[in-house]
Formats: C-alpha cells, sequence, structure tokens
C-alpha cells in the first residue's frame, strides 16, 4: 500500500520510494511487451501537465502545499473565460523536467 497525504483542496498524492527500490510504484504494475515501446501513429508520447480543479479560496495553501512538499515552482496567473465564468490557472512545475501541475480555480 502505498503512503500518501491529502492536499488542503481534499486531492489524495501518493508516495513511492524511488525508481528500483523494492516499494517503487512500477512494481506494481506488468511491464509491456517491447514491440509495444515504440507508439503507432497518434499514439501516446508521454503526459504533458495534470490539471486539477481547486476551489478560489484554496489556491494559495494549495500552491504552499506543492512548493513546500515537493519543491515546484509556481508561474504567472492566466485568467480565461469558460461558459460558467472566468478561469483562473496557475502551472507549477519542478526545476529539472518537463510534468506540469495546471491547478485550477
Amino acid at each position: 500500500m502505498l503512503a500518501g497525504l491529502s492536499t488542503p483542496s481534499g486531492t489524495h498524492v501518493f508516495i513511492t520510494a524511488p525508481a528500483g527500490e523494492s516499494d517503487d510504484w512500477h512494481n506494481d504494475f506488468i511491464p509491456v511487451p517491447t514491440e509495444a515501446d515504440a507508439p503507432e501513429e497518434g499514439g501516446w508520447l508521454g503526459i504533458d501537465h495534470i490539471g486539477m480543479a481547486v476551489d478560489p479560496g484554496q489556491m494559495d495553501e494549495e500552491i504552499s502545499f506543492y512548493r513546500t512538499l515537493f519543491g515546484l515552482v509556481s508561474g504567472s496567473v492566466s485568467e480565461f473565460m469558460d461558459p460558467q465564468g472566468r478561469l483562473r490557472s496557475r502551472v507549477l512545475r519542478p526545476s529539472k523536467g518537463d510534468l506540469r501541475l495546471v491547478l485550477n480555480a
């Protein structure tokens, strides 16, 4: 069982051992055969970002959670018009790597 933490908005974040160690989350999955290593035309290449909805009143707490525990760096706020109203979005990313966490309020 993976240990985890809950963010201020209630999202559960699972914590795992580093790659290669016995409690690494990769050990819970069966590897894909090698012929599937190369994506087909239009296939998945990876994950660009993860988007999460956050209550506007908890945005600062949520950003502090990810900055403090995971060392993510926050970018500037972007605002968009949505059919239900204004959407504020903030991107968090690690100092190294491509993955982005997008918080939307």
